[in-house]
């Protein structure tokens, strides 16, 4: 198994959706602190208003690039295989389907956890940089902030965006084209939007990141983002999405477009 991880990794590291996953979050980020450094309306207000502004600004935003991202690269993950005929050599390997989905899988969370991670070092350098800019003495105001961003790069971005990953990796065996797959997760996050005052949203893995953000934008430096019963719904998605794409794996629906 770790030969076959291994190896979709290797995959993985020649395919354009994947640092397409990796590096737009984090230059994004790096777009948004050129643009609120440079300005000087923005600069000129409090340091703690402006981290408030830039953090809902990033993570809203955010929230509607990572499912993109992420449907791209799940539906690259089995149509790399058959767009090089290289489906009946991967069968051929000793391992049995279950092996292959899983691995690729592992694959996916693996990119989507690195994914996280470099979009919140960069995010952390971005505060940082935006603090030196203003008032080089102002750390206190930073720690609510650091704690916040931690939780929603890992809490919310790596398994809600976990979760959309194997949606979409369960949909590829269905949703024969990039745009019909790209649509579903455009309408998905927009369905989020219109969610966001929901009683359900914490069931609906699109409105997850939203919902995080526009919380910390409405109870300034009193909300903090914890685990909470969206963590555990992701999971529980999660789990029963790979379920069944080891089933659509088995039952050979997948077609070459």
């Amino acid at each position: 198994m770790i030969r076959l991880i291994q190896s979709e990794w290797m995959k993985a590291r020649h395919e354009r959706s994947s640092w397409m996953l990796l590096l737009l979050p984090a230059l994004f980020i790096l777009l948004a602190t050129l643009l609120f450094s440079s300005s000087n309306n923005v600069m000129s207000g409090d340091l703690p208003d402006l981290i408030i502004m830039f953090q809902t600004v990033t993570f809203i935003c955010l929230a509607l690039l990572y499912p993109i991202l992420i449907a791209f690269y799940s539906f690259t993950v089995w149509r790399l295989e058959y767009s090089q005929n290289a489906i009946t050599k991967l069968m051929t390997l000793p391992y049995s389907r279950y092996q292959i989905g899983i691995g690729k899988w592992i694959t996916m969370v693996c990119l989507i956890l690195l994914s996280s991670l470099v979009a919140l070092l960069v995010w952390l350098i971005s505060i940082y940089i935006i603090r030196n800019h203003m008032d080089p003495e102002a750390t206190r105001s930073l720690s609510y902030h650091i704690t916040n961003a931690w939780h929603f790069f890992i809490y919310k971005v790596f398994i809600t965006g976990v979760t959309i990953g194997t949606i979409h990796y369960f949909l590829t065996f269905f949703v024969k084209g990039l745009i019909t797959t790209l649509l579903i997760a455009v309408v998905g996050t927009l369905v989020g939007l219109f969610m966001l005052n929901s009683d359900y949203i914490d069931f609906y893995p699109y409105g997850t990141l939203f919902n995080s953000s526009i919380s910390l934008k409405l109870a300034t430096n009193t909300l903090r983002i914890e685990w909470g019963m969206s963590e555990w719904v992701n999971i529980a998605y999660t789990m029963l999405f790979l379920f069944f794409s080891l089933f659509a794996i088995d039952t050979n629906r997948f077609k070459q477009s």
